[in-house]
């Protein structure tokens, strides 16, 4: 790895580390401190909608000054927000705590961006490696997050507020590492180049293949997991450590596969990896609906991950290929808005959906969004043979 790429992937960890912490608590003081039990994930949600709502302004800001200021911001105000949660939490501020989350979202749609980064600081050819490089360091957050929650869950009188100010300390030692990035040169230049126009890549059928890959991989990821602590913890009655232990295995496994998949990519090609993704989706809900069991949690939570991975960095490592290279601060802009806004609807949707019907409508209502996804690839790849005949 190259230093801009060991940078990004070391700020990764430390930067995502607050995301499978808010996996693991959120709901769970959202529980506590919601008025009613439907409003449970709204903090989640509201995580997935800052994200959604930060995609776009903050790419546009990347390509007029650069991508470093832009992260080096992103991880100073989200170190705040962590603070700002911690002080929610002592005023028992329903309201202030979901809008902490909110901006933490908004900054990690900058950190979403260091794998973008990574790709651009090497060659073509290893752009796969470099994407997988930086989410492989998921599998660190997937620990220090619900570790440092679990360790601050009782420093101070009121619980959880000083998980998230250790989460804050995280973000110190970030700002530290990220200051050795530097964007490459050659990409400095293309800042003030036409972008092109979101109707132009939409024109491009692989294009719909690459965003949605990525999208539908979010939604259900997100609908599935952000449902998960609350069905085991509060509706199954297993304890918050078996929850901690299903959801940091389920965090590993959405970034361990990073390891193979370049070598998959090579061999199968990124649309293929995209349906592998389906089918891991597939298992998932199979073994989850067959019993409320904390190994069935365990393994269906396991296969989730996996098959996020698949069909996110499927569809990374194909965006690229669908556009010309002065399009890809657009590209990246348009794909993020799309992927983090539908997810939000998941996000919020999990929670209603969970509390309404039950763990096993969780679960089957993930299989239109299926088979959507393949649907797509079909049509759109007859479409694109169709504009590009051999």
């Amino acid at each position: 790895m190259n230093r801009n790429v060991t940078a990004l992937t070391l700020s990764q960890m430390l930067a995502m580390s607050v995301s499978p912490a808010l996996m693991f608590i959120g709901t769970i003081i959202g529980q506590d401190l919601a008025p009613r039990p439907e409003w449970a994930t709204l903090p989640i949600a509201a995580l997935v909608v800052g994200t959604a709502l930060g995609a776009y302004p903050l790419v546009t800001t990347m390509q007029k000054k650069g991508r470093r200021p832009v992260f080096l911001g992103c991880i100073v105000v989200a170190g705040l927000a962590c603070a700002l949660i911690s002080l929610s939490l002592q005023l028992q501020s329903f309201a202030l705590y979901c809008f902490a989350i909110g901006v933490i979202g908004v900054c990690l749609s900058g950190v979403q961006q260091f794998r973008f980064a990574a790709m651009e600081s090497v060659e073509p050819g290893k752009m796969p490696r470099a994407a997988s490089n930086v989410m492989l360091a998921g599998v660190a957050a997937a620990f220090i997050g619900p570790e440092l929650a679990l360790v601050g869950r009782n420093l101070f009188t009121v619980e959880f507020t000083g998980s998230f100010l250790l989460l804050a300390l995280c973000y110190v030692a970030c700002f530290a590492v990220m200051w050795v990035y530097e964007q490459p040169q050659e990409l400095r230049q293309t800042h003030r180049r036409d972008g092109g126009s979101a109707k132009e890549l939409f024109g491009v059928p692989l294009f719909w293949v690459a965003v949605f890959g990525g999208t539908i991989g979010f939604v259900i990821m997100t609908f599935v997991m952000t449902a998960t602590p609350i069905s085991m913890h509060d509706h199954h009655g297993h304890s918050l450590v078996d929850t901690k232990w299903v959801i940091q295995s389920h965090v590993t496994a959405m970034f361990l596969p990073s390891l193979i998949l370049p070598w998959l990519v090579a061999r199968l090609g990124a649309q293929s990896v995209i349906v592998l993704g389906l089918i891991c989706y597939g298992v998932t809900i199979a073994i989850g609906i067959t019993d409320p069991g904390i190994w069935y949690f365990w393994f269906s939570l396991v296969f989730l991950g996996i098959g996020w991975n698949f069909m996110f960095l499927g569809a990374t490592t194909l965006l690229p290929q669908t556009h010309r290279p002065e399009h890809h601060f657009k590209a990246q802009a348009v794909n993020d808005s799309v992927v983090f806004s539908l997810q939000a609807v998941a996000a919020l949707g999990s929670g209603a959906v969970l509390n309404l019907w039950g763990w096993h409508s969780v679960l089957l209502a993930c299989l239109p969004l299926m088979a959507v996804q393949l649907v797509l690839q079909f049509v759109c790849n007859r479409k694109h043979l169709a504009l590009n005949p051999a």
